[in-house]
C-alpha cells in the first residue's frame, strides 16, 4: 500500500477515535472532551506510520529529524500567535 493512502486511513482511523470520545465526555466533563479533542492525532499518525514505513535501524533517526522539525514549526507559530497577542 502507497505511504500516502496509508496515512490517509490511518489519519481518519485515529482522529475519528478521538473525536468519539470527546464526543462522549461534552456532556459529562467539558475538560476531558477539550483533551481529546486537541490531543495531537496527526502526530501519532505519523510515528504510526513512521513504524510501518521505516527500516528498523533507520527509525531512531527518521524520528529525530521529524521531532526536529516539528518543533521547529511549532516554535515558529509560537512566535506568530504570540506576536498576534501583544498587537491586539
Amino acid at each position: 500500500m502507497n505511504i500516502a493512502t496509508a496515512g490517509f486511513f490511518i489519519g481518519i482511523f485515529i482522529t475519528g477515535i478521538f473525536t468519539s470520545i470527546a464526543a462522549y465526555f461534552l456532556k459529562e466533563s467539558k475538560v476531558l472532551a477539550a483533551f481529546f479533542t486537541v490531543f495531537p492525532t496527526k502526530i501519532l499518525s505519523i510515528f504510526i506510520l513512521s513504524f510501518f514505513y521505516s527500516n528498523a535501524g533507520e527509525i531512531n533517526l527518521e524520528l529525530k529529524t521529524y521531532t526536529l522539525y516539528l518543533y521547529r514549526a511549532l516554535f515558529i507559530l509560537f512566535v506568530i500567535i504570540y506576536g498576534i497577542h501583544l498587537i491586539l
